[in-house]
């Protein structure tokens, strides 16, 4: 105001006093200490503004620091002597020990934030994972145990990553105590809190890593666009149809991967309370595993995943129990169960005895030259969600026992055949000994031809 007023003043031809026209002489000295308060404190508020919530309890120590520096401004300042520059000077190296104190926090933090997100990102084991033949892009089928050993060790290897990158925490949050308490216990009171957070954060991210691992597992065993991805085969003992492997052993692998799955938690150990320093193992046994204090404990509790772990354990028992799919499957042989029927073997024995009419032998024929090619018409696999069963042994064997009761049946109408051909022969050859030894030279002997030849009459509509 002073320097305005000197200024508008000396434009109206009045004398200005000697100390308002040395003030007015320094403006520009004025202006520069103004600028270069105001981009003080713009800089106090981008730095107080890039704190976090979290962090704020950290550096409660370093912003009472900061402001005391700054409340000396406060007070008058002779700024036509040193002390303006001196406070500027004094503000800029707090600000800048301030922002570095926030930068080393915050260094820390960004590293601490990518392990939490190497682990919500992961995915123990996923479609990508399964070999696959580089012609068709399709997966190759494998057993069962080979599938497991596959989940097994991919969801290890991934875990080894992510257990050394856990343990990386603690070392950089060791810094940040540091910085903010001059210790190096990774157990300040300071940063109790600070601790807290983390292992939300950390919770949260386990919790999202092992649901989305189970999710993703549910959707590699039951999405119908899912190729199959192991094997299994049928085989045929007597009229039962085995599946190979049984159902009882697709239970126990599956049943090994979801509890692998929704146990990957333990991998992570939670820290001692108020530290971020890893709870040792505590032995409750000679016989049992140490006891790991570890996020399993809530992971583990968490609704999503236990949901999804029950739709995993449903799933596998509707695939595998005495009315699952896999059991379906094998009853769909049962249609030809007939085919090894004592009671049809007994019936075959008997025809040897009760001949029967040519009709009755073609049904039987055809019947049984349908049931081995409707067998053998079946296709040669059949996709249960993600196993590929292979029939081709169950069909061939259906229809060489369907083909075997043809050619009995067959060799029963050969023989009864033979026979009555044979007896047949015999009793033409007689008639015709009979017909050409006799001399029709009475009514006695006329009668006798005719009745031999009605006989012959008679025997030809009896084999029609």
């Amino acid at each position: 105001m002073i320097i305005k007023e000197a200024k508008y003043l000396d434009r109206l031809g009045f004398t200005i006093p000697e100390t308002a026209l040395q003030i007015a002489l320094q403006e520009d000295k004025f202006h520069a200490y103004q600028r270069d308060l105001s981009l003080k404190l713009s800089q106090y508020d981008s730095l107080i503004s890039r704190i976090a919530p979290v962090e704020s309890d950290l550096l409660t120590r370093q912003v009472a620091i900061l402001q005391r520096t700054l409340r000396s401004g406060f007070t008058p300042l002779n700024w036509n002597s040193q002390r303006v520059p001196a406070f500027i000077e004094a503000v800029q190296k707090a600000l800048n020990e301030f922002s570095g104190v926030v930068s080393q926090i915050q260094k820390s933090a960004a590293m601490i934030s990518n392990v939490v997100t190497s682990i919500k990102d992961t995915v123990l084991f996923q479609p990508a994972d399964l070999k696959r033949d580089p012609r068709t892009k399709k997966p190759v089928l494998i057993d069962v145990g080979a599938f497991y050993e596959s989940v097994e060790a991919t969801k290890t290897a991934r875990l080894n990553d992510l257990s050394q990158q856990y343990k990386s925490i603690e070392p950089l949050l060791k810094k940040v105590e540091e910085v903010v308490a001059s210790t190096a216990s990774s157990a300040s009171p300071l940063l109790a809190n600070y601790y807290r957070y983390w292992e939300k954060r950390l919770c949260n991210a386990i919790v999202e890593m092992v649901s989305t691992s189970l999710a993703t597992f549910r959707e590699m065993l039951t999405h119908e666009d899912c190729a199959p991805f192991c094997r299994a085969s049928c085989l045929l003992g007597g009229r039962d149809v085995v599946v190979t492997p049984t159902a009882a052993d697709v239970n126990k692998y599956l049943t090994k991967c979801i509890r692998g799955l929704s146990e990957a938690a333990k991998t992570f150990p939670r820290w001692k309370r108020g530290t971020c320093l890893e709870c040792p193992p505590i032995d409750v046994g000679e016989d049992e595993e140490p006891f790991v204090f570890s996020y399993h404990q809530d992971v583990s509790k968490n609704p999503h995943v236990m949901k999804l772990k029950d739709d995993l354990t449903s799933y596998v028992k509707q695939l595998t129990d005495e009315s699952g799919s896999i059991q379906k499957y094998k009853a769909s042989w049962e249609v030809y169960d007939g085919l090894w029927d004592e009671a049809a073997r007994r019936e075959l024995d008997k025809l040897s005895d009760e001949p029967r009419g040519v009709v009755y032998f073609d049904a039987k024929l055809e019947t049984y030259a349908g049931l081995a090619n409707d067998a053998l018409s079946r296709p040669r696999t059949t996709n249960v969600d993600f196993l590929q069963i292979d029939c081709a042994d169950v069909a061939k064997g259906v229809a060489k026992q369907a083909l075997q009761w043809r050619d009995q049946y067959g060799k029963v109408l050969r023989d009864v055949s033979f026979e009555k051909m044979t007896q047949l022969v015999d009793s033409w050859d007689a008639w015709r000994r009979d017909i050409d030894g006799t001399t029709c030279d009475s009514i006695e002997t006329l009668m006798f031809v005719l009745n031999t030849i009605q006989k012959v009459v008679d025997a030809s509509v009896t084999q029609r």
